[in-house]
């Protein structure tokens, strides 16, 4: 049986089958959509949304009970009455052509947001009433608001404080005085609706407003009722008008009425929009929100994602989403119909869908526990579940060349099914190798290839018509497995491509082709990154596509065998391949763990570029997890894929590319990481309240960016790059945080650049620019430097002044010091001739020593040797002279002798060097020299004195020492080859769990710490093994170790770890000889685990070592027994050794570890000391969510910073398995 686990397979109750159907295409009926919402959490200031709209910055303006908030894609701004604004009420609000910012409020007339203040227009200002039901621009930007007593229409140019109002009411021939809404149709009328008058037209251009110059239309005119609520425009010209009980449509000659008799869902109507798709969408009180497409009229409800029955309002911002604000529920962004989720039609959005077949009619769908699902998609029948199958898991659903169904079940064998009904059933009874089936194709003679745990069989299945026999005659069939030609019976997936030829990926062990009944294999060995093939597919040019799992996407280019890789690192969403697929646009569909990812391919042929498009969530694709192979493709182009939170069907069509830049802001600056105040440092605050001419001193140098760029499709994958003029010379990388630092910035002016990229990839074409200047200080400035020379002139001619007359008084100075030197020489001889007679007693010891003694003056010119000298070179000091030179420079063998001689009069102390030397008949000598500085009186160098020893005698001993400490090394590196050519590595480990790692790090150049592993059946044996010592006895240590280790389980046979460690315990004794021996305490402490792959059971027992467990999101640790293995310390005590093995079930996800003291042991850190097993749990814990590979990785980092100057104190191995 296959290791199902790996594939998280969720368990899902019964499915309910109550649906009723919507149609939305002719061929799709009602699916749940991506809504994605915004409330308080999220920063919204209240969830009671009555207005949405969108100013020229691109910031998207929120009207609520309880106040009005900015959304930037990322962040709420939030303002109330607190900040300025009249009321916390607000039903309209309006981005006029100034960028003003209108809001409509109940009881507090109406504020303008402008220049990031409040100004207020009410009753006192004029305006009709402090209650505000409606703003609207008209085209002459006249802005007209509709309240409860009357409507008004403001004047005003571009300050908003310089304004005319004008006022319209029953006083002017309207019965009504309540207004709820303004309109201005393409004609330039402006329609104003009522409560309980109907509503009223008249021309904008008309100065005169009354009863003379208006129309009006109720009920008898054709107007649904007369209690009018909200009223908008088409594409097309048409005026829509929301009523008390539906809406209606005035085209310009008459009403078109909807209703609930004609399908409304919801009888008030609070507002009405047209999207850029000529929708139009329709808000009704207590109703779900409908829709009317191409005549059609439809609504969205709590089943297809929305949440929410009272919805305010719709509205569609410039990237072409649609923004609806509810009662309650706060804001919600629809991003379009690119995903549907078919299953959630059911009741169970977290439906297991394993397989996919879709033709004219139906849909079939294969489920983890809910069997075999037909779906009626013309009739509206609903759905139906497929009798029979009392094992619901469906791997696979086929439809051959004859029309005939096909279904693959994990334990029921092969099934034909025929008018809904299982007709026909393959299964191990009747004498096949399996009924655990995986995969089904046909070939081009009409062979259907089945694909089981136990390998693959083939047969015709025209030679079996009607009912089956109890056996079946086996010539019948084909059969394929590790016994004639696969490498492997688990069968994953199966390809027959254009060219008849079979494809098969088998469960670790790669892609087998036949052709001519001969299999050429393609694995690791010879290019594919992941023996465990999942997925296989053609694509137009006749390559194969591979999908494995856990070494991403392979392309086999099938007229050279060549193999190509695309891994996580060229931007695939998954390594962890489930299925693979070309669509009919060459098209690459990948389907992971993590989301789905698509490539074009003929862009690759043709450029070599890797350039995927990940779907998530944030892309509506929120099933995530994919199941294997569980991809179709339907006449219409959609892409149906199998996740484990149901079906979702791609619709190419609705997949739009948003070709809308972000909107570019810098919002704000910070000096040393805090805000300040700007008027400190500018003479002028700009329209979006930051410094227009920032000049900063030089000790203010520390500045921080803040920006945003704004992208409300996929606000979470707009990406940023950025670059300061004057400092950097290229731009930085694509990052999403949203802020810039640069510290230390040299005095100068500046330009800071940013710009960003929306979720498909698009920049700004024109970055945000910033400028600003640093003063430089008082030092370096012009001036300064022009006084700086003035005064250096000064002082050049002061001095030039003072040293004339110094010059005068040196003179006379000179004059009598010359007459105090004459007598000062005389005695300088004296003293000379007593150094002389000194020197003479020096050359008389000098001359007796066996050591060459030299004499030169204080530049290395020769003066005197010794006859030790002779003896030791066979030159006399003239000879010496002649043949080499007079200066120690010359006649020297050390070619640093010059810089030695220096430093030696530098310093004026002693250096000594060495030299081989020539002497006169060719031998060569090894020569240790002191070069020592004889001072005068003065302490000034006087002479050189250099004295030569022979250790010639001593090098050649050195030489002979070195020699044998490098064949000992060669030794020991032949040693550490062959010890790393029987250790398994983390690749070895990743075969079997390819979420692994092995941590190594030797003290020495062996090592007797190692990682062991064996495979048996379904067991899987693995340990970290810490011997006594380290370097070459540690490496004996492990030598040993192994073999008895590959012995004891292989050889002889015992599987559980502890009796494994009882054995080795024994075996060492013996081998070490013990037991005669009472010194020997050599052995080894170990963590050993046997985990079965099948089950997911570990059996652990420990020899002074834990093993810890990763499980629910928490660190267990399972302690080893206390006494090691080998050794008779314990025994020799009369205590028992008997190792004790504990017993674990692991979960999906979870992760073990276990290592070697050496760890824990390692001193470092700021106060020295161990690294401890705290430091390792933490880390586990920080990272968990990580790639194990990864874990590894910052293991070795921490270790290596914690270790820092000190030395390794032990060797170092950690193993990390997750399942």
């Amino acid at each position: 049986m296959p290791n199902l686990s790996k594939y998280k397979i969720p368990t899902c109750s019964s499915l309910i089958l109550c649906v009723t159907f919507l149609c939305f295409t002719h061929q799709l009926f009602s699916q749940t959509y991506h809504f994605k919402t915004y409330s308080i959490d999220e920063g919204l200031i209240q969830s009671q949304v009555l207005s949405i709209c969108q100013d020229k910055k691109g910031y998207l303006w929120l009207g609520t009970f309880g106040g009005l908030s900015r959304f930037d894609g990322n962040e709420f701004k939030n303002f109330s009455v607190n900040d300025g604004l009249s009321s916390n009420v607000i039903n309209k609000i309006l981005a006029d052509q100034h960028d003003n910012i209108w809001i409509g409020t109940m009881g507090g007339g109406v504020s303008i947001l402008h220049a990031d203040s409040f100004i207020i227009y009410n009753t006192d200002d004029s305006l009709s009433s402090n209650s505000v039901f409606d703003i609207y621009e008209d085209s002459k930007g006249n802005i007209w608001v509709a309240t409860t007593h009357g409507f008004s229409k403001i004047i005003y140019e571009s300050k908003i404080t310089g304004r005319q109002i004008e006022n319209y009411s029953d006083k002017h021939g309207f019965p009504s005085n309540e207004f709820q809404g303004i309109y201005e149709d393409e004609r330039e009328n402006i329609w104003v609706v009522t409560v309980g008058s109907g509503v009223y037209k008249f021309d904008l251009n008309n100065p005169k407003v009354d009863s003379s110059t208006f129309t009006n239309y109720r009920v008898k005119d054709g107007l649904l009722s007369n209690y009018t609520y909200c009223i908008n425009g088409d594409s097309k010209g048409n005026v829509w008008i929301g009523t008390h009980t539906g809406v209606s449509k005035y085209d310009g000659g008459q009403f078109i009425n909807y209703s609930q008799s004609n399908g409304l869902d919801g009888e008030i109507v609070w507002s009405i929009y047209e999207d850029n798709n000529s929708t139009i969408w329709i808000c009704t009180l207590y109703g779900n929100v409908n829709l009317l497409e191409n005549g059609h009229l439809t609504s969205l409800s709590d089943r297809d994602g929305i949440g929410s029955r009272n919805i305010y309002s719709v509205f569609q911002d410039i990237e072409e989403n649609l923004w609806f604000a509810t009662d309650g529920d706060g804001l919600k962004r629809f991003s379009g119909k690119r995903f549907t989720n078919i299953t959630a039609l059911y009741g169970k959005p977290e439906l297991a869908v394993w397989s996919i077949s879709v033709d004219e009619n139906n849909a079939w769908i294969g489920t983890y526990e809910n069997g075999l699902l037909k779906l009626n998609m013309n009739e509206g029948k609903g759905v139906k579940k497929i009798e029979k199958i009392s094992r619901p898991l469906i791997t696979s659903i086929f439809k051959d060349k004859n029309e005939d169904l096909w279904v693959g079940t994990y334990s029921q064998g092969l099934l034909k099914l025929d008018n809904d009904k299982v007709t026909q059933r393959f299964t191990t009874e009747k004498g096949l190798p399996s009924s655990q089936i995986w995969t089904i194709d046909q070939d081009h003679d009409g062979n259907l290839w089945i694909g089981t745990d136990q390998g693959v069989y083939v047969f015709n299945p025209d030679e079996f018509q009607g009912e089956l026999p109890a056996k079946f005659d086996l010539e019948k069939f084909k059969f394929y497995s590790d016994t004639n030609g696969l490498k492997g019976n688990e069968i994953r997936t199966i390809l027959v491509d254009k060219n008849n030829t079979i494809w098969i990926g088998i469960y670790e062990f790669g892609v087998h082709q036949l052709q001519d009944d001969k299999f050429t294999i393609f694995n690791t060995e010879n290019g594919l990154s992941n023996n465990t093939t999942e997925s296989l597919c053609e694509d137009s040019k006749g390559n194969i596509w591979i999908g494995t799992y856990g070494g991403g996407v392979n392309l086999l280019y099938t007229k050279t065998n060549e193999i190509e890789i695309f891994t996580t690192k060229d931007g695939l969403v998954d390594d962890a391949v489930l299925f693979v697929h070309v669509d009919k646009n060459d098209q690459l569909w990948i389907g992971t763990n993590r989301g789905l990812s698509r490539m074009d391919i003929n862009h690759f042929y043709s450029t070599g570029e890797k350039i995927f498009k990940n779907y998530g969530k944030e892309e509506g694709f929120f099933g995530i997890e994919c199941d294997p192979n569980a991809v179709y493709e339907d006449a219409e182009g959609g892409i149906w894929f199998g996740t484990i939170k149901g079906a979702f069907r791609y619709d190419p069509k609705a997949d739009r590319i948003n070709k809308v830049e972000p909107y570019m802001h810098l919002t704000g600056v910070r000096l040393f990481f805090e805000s300040f105040n700007y008027n400190d440092y500018t003479t002028e605050i700009d329209e979006n309240n930051l410094p227009a001419n920032l000049v900063l001193p030089y000790d203010k140098n520390h500045l921080t960016f803040d920006f945003t760029g704004i992208s409300l499709t996929i606000p979470e994958k707009v990406q940023y790059q950025y670059k300061l003029d004057g400092l950097d010379k290229e731009w930085s990388p694509s990052l999403g945080e949203r802020s810039a630092t640069y510290s230390n910035i040299p005095p100068g002016e500046y330009t800071f650049f940013v710009k960003a990229s929306n979720n498909d990839g698009l920049w700004n074409e024109s970055p945000l620019e910033f400028s600003f200047t640093i003063t430089p200080p008082f030092w370096q400035t012009a001036w300064f430097y022009g006084l700086c020379i003035i005064g250096g002139i000064t002082i050049v001619v002061s001095f030039i002044k003072i040293r004339e007359k110094k010059l005068q008084q040196e003179k006379k100075r000179l004059e009598a010091m010359v007459d105090e030197r004459t007598v000062e020489l005389k005695k300088e001889k004296e003293k000379v001739e007593e150094i002389n007679t000194e020197l003479e007693k020096l050359s008389i010891v000098a001359s007796e020593t066996d050591n060459a003694v030299i004499i030169t003056d204080k530049n290395g010119v020769l003066d005197w040797a010794n006859n030790a000298f002779t003896k030791m070179s066979g030159y006399t000091l003239d000879e010496f002279k002649v043949a080499k030179g007079e200066n120690l420079i010359h006649g020297s063998a050390n070619n640093r002798i010059a810089e030695l001689i220096q430093k030696s009069n530098e310093t004026k102390k002693s250096v000594t060097y060495e030299s081989i030397n020539t002497s006169k008949e060719g031998k060569q000598i090894w020569v240790q020299s002191t070069l020592t500085p004889i001072l005068d009186d003065a302490g000034e160098v006087k002479k050189l004195v250099v004295i030569d020893t022979d250790i010639t005698k001593r090098k050649l001993t050195e030489i002979e020492l070195k020699n044998k400490n490098k064949s000992i090394l060669e030794s020991i590196n032949y040693a550490q080859r062959i010890q790393e050519t029987i250790m398994p590595t983390t690749q070895h480990l990743q075969k079997y769990f390819p979420d692994s790692f092995i941590y190594y790090k030797a003290k020495d150049v062996v090592s007797g710490d190692f990682p062991w592993t064996f495979q048996n059946d379904n067991n899987f044996y693995v340990a970290a093994v810490d011997c006594t010592g380290h370097g070459v006895p540690g490496a004996m240590m492990s030598m040993i170790g192994y073999f008895l280790l590959n012995e004891i389980v292989g050889g002889r046979h015992i599987h559980e770890p502890g009796e494994i460690l009882n054995k080795l315990h024994e075996e060492v004794k013996n081998t070490l000889n013990q037991e005669d021996n009472l010194e020997s305490k050599d052995g080894m402490d170990i963590a050993l685990c046997t985990i079965n792959r099948e089950n997911r059971e570990v059996q652990f027992a420990g020899a002074h070592r834990p093993l810890l467990w990763l499980h629910n999101g928490e660190i267990q640790q399972i302690r080893g027994n206390r006494f090691p293995v080998g050794g008779l310390q314990y025994s020799s005590c009369g205590k028992e050794i008997n190792f004790t093995t504990n017993k674990i079930t692991l979960d999906i996800g979870d992760s073990i570890y276990f290592y070697s003291d050496g760890l824990i042991d390692q001193m470092g850190g700021p106060k020295n000391r161990n690294f401890k097993s705290t430091q390792i749990t933490n880390i586990i814990d920080e990272n968990k969510n990580l790639e194990m590979i990864k874990i590894g990785q910052i293991i070795d980092q921490r270790f290596t910073e914690w270790m820092g100057s000190n030395k390794q104190t032990d060797d170092v191995i950690m193993i990390g398995i997750r399942i």
